[in-house]
């Protein structure tokens, strides 16, 4: 048999010309097709390096061909993807946010960038742990995520057909996370599959110039028609059937082959595609992607809510930070200030149930009777808020626009959730681990920001630390670092900004303070420390430090040293002039 008839064959097999399970069968080339797309991706260089990525790109090469034929397999692949995203979902299937952004077309300005040939642009991350998601859990995003979960594409790749209806060893789920499967499905009789075949070098590999439409053709006219334009090559057991489909094989033949797969839209074509509802989402959570700051995820939420549903005003009802009240509104009279006590959005919070109503009476909603839908937002297992959406009770809201909310609600939910991980690793990265004191990098951070009012500040030395470290131990100078911190943080005015410089070394920030003003409350400072006992773990006395400052005034036109150069000097001199003192710098 040829390796033409051997694609045909194979993929045929796949699209229902078998005894699979339906479910099943459309897991099964949802996993085919998103390993397709990232192969594709990565062949045309829209990918920023991604270690996966490029091992895929390396390990299962789509062949050389002209640009445009892969341009057209990424079209067909994602035609395909679009085409299983919506049936997974007509199945019931809860799928990730990943998932879901895997499977769906990506938006034009996308495309067009790609079709202009630019390279490395997009983040492969997505892709890969959608395609990680379809594998391990049957598109359900897992409880914590593990980079090694990608690893299991290439796993997958490597495996023989007969061993698709189970996902590969390493690709079992989480404790606690495995995928509630179907009954066992039923292949078709290894006889009955098409014997491997060796694939002939790219050069070697014809390029059909047309397509057989599927629509008018049987199966047997497809597979002549297309087997037609090859050889017959020595039958092999080195690359299984489902590697050619897997590894895009074949260039424009997999183009042909899939014709039999589904009756399929092109991207590009004039007529209204009645996806645009799902190229929305994708738009959406592109943008809410990028947004990193919690307000911003929720402005885009709430306004594409409104625009998604036809609603005349929208808002954010949060529930994970004190009383449940209206954070986000883009008509703010509409919605009840304060905490919301009562009604079905607090129902729809307390039950984790979308709702769809004309309400008459309800404490969250100030000019009634209203029409409202509302969908809970989850993260991490919880419901954080909803989306609440709002128009004139003559227009009640459809099912059409409860399911826009139900499709975008994970989406914000996993962009809040993400939100809230970058403030964490902001915070984590400025905060010395220590003293639990703002670190040099938020100094330099703040010091940047600083605006033309007056401030001053001081830089702090532990007198004779090394030898404290000498006679104690390098435990006992940790020790003595944390109290002197502690120390500091708790004698400095409200407003003040403490860190840890480096060393034994630290230094405050005191806005809107004239140098009198930081020497009373450095000198406090001082006294404090030199007071405080320095006790080990079991509350036994280790000893005591004193500490010495020097002090610059900045009166926001200073165009000399910087404000750490010149509180050094003070310091020096604070050190040079007996320790345990305040100096204040001399004005340059």
């Amino acid at each position: 048999m040829s390796r033409i008839a051997t694609l045909v064959s194979a993929i045929t097999l796949l699209s229902g010309v078998q005894t699979v399970a339906p479910e099943d069968d459309l897991l099964l080339e949802a996993q085919i097709w998103a390993v397709a797309e990232i192969d594709l991706l990565g062949e045309l260089g829209a990918f920023t390096p991604n270690p996966v990525a490029e091992r895929i790109a390396a390990e299962y090469p789509t062949p050389a061909t002209a640009r445009f034929d892969l341009l057209d397999l990424l079209e067909l692949s994602e035609d395909v993807n679009e085409d299983l995203l919506r049936d997974l979902r007509d199945q019931g299937r809860r799928l990730s946010p990943a998932t879901i952004d895997t499977l769906l077309l990506v938006p034009d300005e996308i495309w067009d960038r790609i079709v202009r040939g630019e390279k490395g642009f997009l983040d492969p991350q997505l892709w890969l742990d959608g395609t990680a998601d379809l594998i391990i859990r049957d598109g359900r995003a897992p409880e914590v995520r593990d980079d090694a979960d990608h690893l299991v594409i290439l796993d997958y790749l490597d495996l023989p057909f007969d061993d698709l209806t189970e996902p590969p060893p390493s690709a079992a789920a989480p404790p606690g996370t495995a995928p509630e499967r179907s009954a066992p499905t039923t292949v078709a009789p290894a006889a009955d599959l098409p014997t491997a075949t060796t694939v002939a070098p790219a050069a070697d590999l014809p390029v059909p110039t047309t397509v057989p439409a599927a629509d008018d053709a049987t199966d047997d006219d497809a597979v002549a028609a297309v087997s037609s334009t090859g050889a017959e090559e020595p039958t092999s057991t080195d690359r299984p059937p489902f590697e050619l489909i897997a590894g895009v094989a074949g260039g424009l033949l997999l183009v042909a082959a899939a014709a039999l797969a589904r009756p399929l839209r092109r991207r590009r074509s004039s007529a209204a595609s009645p996806a645009a509802g799902l190229d929305d989402l994708l738009d959406t959570s592109r943008r809410l992607a990028a947004a990193l700051d919690g307000t911003r995820v929720r402005q885009i939420a709430v306004s594409d809510a409104m625009r998604m549903t036809g609603a005349e005003a929208g808002a954010f009802l949060a529930t994970d930070d004190g009383p449940t009240r209206f954070v986000e509104a883009n008509a703010a009279p509409l919605f009840a200030e304060g905490e919301v006590t009562g009604g079905l959005l607090l129902r729809v919070v307390e039950t984790g149930q979308p709702a769809s109503a004309v309400i008459q009476d309800d404490p969250a909603i100030v000019r009634l009777p209203m029409a409202m839908a509302a969908c809970p937002v989850i993260s991490a297992g919880e419901v954080i808020g909803a989306l609440v959406v709002i128009r004139n009770a003559a227009s009640p809201f459809d099912a059409a626009a409860t399911e826009s909310l139900r499709l975008l609600a994970p989406v914000v939910g996993s962009a809040l959730s993400a939100s809230a991980a970058h403030r964490n690793a902001v915070v984590d990265a400025e905060l010395d681990g220590l003293t639990n004191l703002n670190n040099r990098r938020r100094l330099d951070r703040d010091l940047a920001s600083l605006t033309d009012e007056a401030a001053s500040f001081a830089m702090v030395d532990v007198d004779h630390f090394k030898a404290f470290n000498d006679t104690h131990g390098h435990q006992a100078g940790d020790v003595a670092l944390r109290t002197v911190a502690d120390v500091l943080a708790a004698n400095v005015r409200d407003e003040d900004v403490v860190y840890r410089y480096g060393g034994e070394e630290f230094s405050v920030l005191l806005p809107g303070a004239t140098s009198a003003e930081a020497v009373r409350v450095l000198d406090r400072v001082r006294r404090a420390v030199a007071s405080t006992d320095v006790l080990d773990e079991r509350g036994q006395l280790i000893g005591r430090v004193t500490i010495s400052v020097g002090v610059v005034e900045d009166a926001g036109t200073s165009t000399g040293p910087s404000l750490p150069e010149q509180a050094d000097r003070a310091l020096y001199e604070a050190k040079s002039g007996g320790r345990n003192q305040v100096v204040v710098a001399d004005g340059d």
